[in-house]
Protein backbone atom coordinates (compact mmCIF):
# COMPACT_ATOMS: atom_id res chain seq x y z
CA UNK A 1 0.00 0.00 0.00
CA UNK A 2 1.57 3.72 -1.09
CA UNK A 3 1.84 6.04 1.62
CA UNK A 4 -0.76 8.86 1.37
CA UNK A 5 0.75 12.39 0.85
CA UNK A 6 -0.09 15.04 4.02
CA UNK A 7 -1.62 17.91 2.32
CA UNK A 8 -0.94 21.54 3.63
CA UNK A 9 -2.85 24.30 4.02
CA UNK A 10 -1.81 27.81 3.49
CA UNK A 11 -1.41 28.75 6.97
CA UNK A 12 1.84 26.36 6.83
CA UNK A 13 3.51 28.33 4.89
CA UNK A 14 2.51 31.37 6.33
CA UNK A 15 2.82 31.08 9.52
CA UNK A 16 5.87 29.73 9.23
CA UNK A 17 7.45 32.81 7.08
CA UNK A 18 5.76 35.00 9.66
CA UNK A 19 7.50 32.92 12.21
CA UNK A 20 11.08 31.54 12.88
CA UNK A 21 11.36 29.85 10.30
CA UNK A 22 10.87 32.97 8.13
CA UNK A 23 12.65 32.09 4.30
CA UNK A 24 15.14 34.82 5.42
CA UNK A 25 16.39 33.14 8.36
CA UNK A 26 15.80 29.55 7.87
CA UNK A 27 16.64 28.83 4.05
CA UNK A 28 17.22 25.20 4.99
CA UNK A 29 13.68 24.54 5.94
CA UNK A 30 12.31 26.16 2.51
CA UNK A 31 14.98 23.78 0.56
CA UNK A 32 13.40 20.60 2.67
CA UNK A 33 10.07 21.58 2.01
CA UNK A 34 10.48 22.02 -1.77
CA UNK A 35 12.21 18.75 -1.54
CA UNK A 36 9.12 16.89 0.00
CA UNK A 37 6.75 18.68 -2.00
CA UNK A 38 8.89 17.68 -5.65
CA UNK A 39 8.74 14.27 -4.47
CA UNK A 40 4.95 13.94 -3.16
CA UNK A 41 5.29 13.30 0.74
CA UNK A 42 3.92 16.38 0.92
CA UNK A 43 1.51 17.96 -0.94
CA UNK A 44 0.02 21.26 -1.39
CA UNK A 45 -2.90 22.72 -3.63
CA UNK A 46 -3.85 24.82 -6.47
CA UNK A 47 -6.12 26.93 -4.15
CA UNK A 48 -3.10 27.55 -1.50
CA UNK A 49 -0.85 28.73 -4.50
CA UNK A 50 -3.49 31.21 -5.45
CA UNK A 51 -3.39 32.61 -1.42
CA UNK A 52 0.07 32.80 -1.22
CA UNK A 53 -0.07 34.95 -4.04
CA UNK A 54 -2.52 37.00 -2.37
CA UNK A 55 0.43 38.90 -1.10
CA UNK A 56 3.42 40.86 -2.72
CA UNK A 57 6.19 39.19 -0.52
CA UNK A 58 8.68 36.95 -0.44
CA UNK A 59 6.75 34.02 0.56
CA UNK A 60 4.72 35.26 -2.75
CA UNK A 61 7.71 35.35 -4.58
CA UNK A 62 8.89 31.51 -3.52
CA UNK A 63 6.06 30.48 -4.44
CA UNK A 64 5.86 32.09 -8.11
CA UNK A 65 9.32 30.31 -8.43
CA UNK A 66 8.20 27.15 -7.81
CA UNK A 67 4.48 27.48 -10.17
CA UNK A 68 2.88 24.58 -11.67
CA UNK A 69 1.32 20.84 -10.99
CA UNK A 70 4.17 19.34 -9.19
CA UNK A 71 4.21 21.58 -6.43
CA UNK A 72 0.48 22.96 -6.31
CA UNK A 73 -2.27 20.02 -8.17
CA UNK A 74 -5.65 20.54 -8.78
CA UNK A 75 -7.19 19.13 -5.75
CA UNK A 76 -8.96 16.01 -6.99
CA UNK A 77 -12.46 14.20 -5.66
CA UNK A 78 -10.62 12.35 -3.02
CA UNK A 79 -8.77 15.57 -1.44
CA UNK A 80 -11.86 17.65 -1.85
CA UNK A 81 -13.68 14.82 0.09
CA UNK A 82 -11.47 14.40 2.71
CA UNK A 83 -11.40 18.29 3.69
CA UNK A 84 -14.89 18.32 3.76
CA UNK A 85 -14.84 15.44 6.33
CA UNK A 86 -12.31 17.53 8.56
CA UNK A 87 -14.32 20.96 7.75
CA UNK A 88 -17.59 19.05 9.42
CA UNK A 89 -15.45 17.49 12.61
CA UNK A 90 -14.20 20.96 13.99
Amino acid sequence: MAKLPYWLDANVFIESNNGGLNIDIAPSFWVWLETKLKEGTLRSSSLVYDELLGKDDLLAKWARVRKGPAYWPEPDGEVQAAYRELADYS
